[in-house]
């Protein structure tokens, strides 16, 4: 107990709600931003990547004069009220847990 410490990373990315060590010094973390994102500790954490791929978003490229005439017409973008996540998660992950393997080999 007296080798541990407690620390806070401030990042960049929304409050996460779950983390799980998966190496002596890997651990993958999860919550608001509805991906699991993967650090690494060596005596600082660091991020390391993101491990799911954002998914392609359709083609969104719209001319400024057809985007005011989209709002003005209907009161709503040409895309409508699209809350679709570019992510595999649409909501929040709450827990993270190994799916394939074990601690010592988790494949998922």
């Amino acid at each position: 107990a007296q080798d541990m410490a407690m620390i806070t990373v401030k990042t960049e990315h929304l409050p996460f709600m779950s983390c799980l060590w998966t190496t002596e010094n890997s651990l993958i973390v999860a919550g608001h931003g509805c991906m699991p994102m993967l650090f690494h500790h060596d005596g600082n954490l660091t991020f390391v990547s993101k491990l799911d791929e954002n998914k392609e978003a359709g083609d969104q490229k719209i001319s400024a004069m057809m985007h005011f005439r989209s709002l003005d017409k209907k009161g709503t973008t040409q895309d409508g009220n699209n809350t679709t996540l570019n992510t595999t998660h649409q909501n929040t992950i709450t827990q993270v847990t190994i799916h394939s393997g074990d601690k010592a080999g988790a494949s998922k």
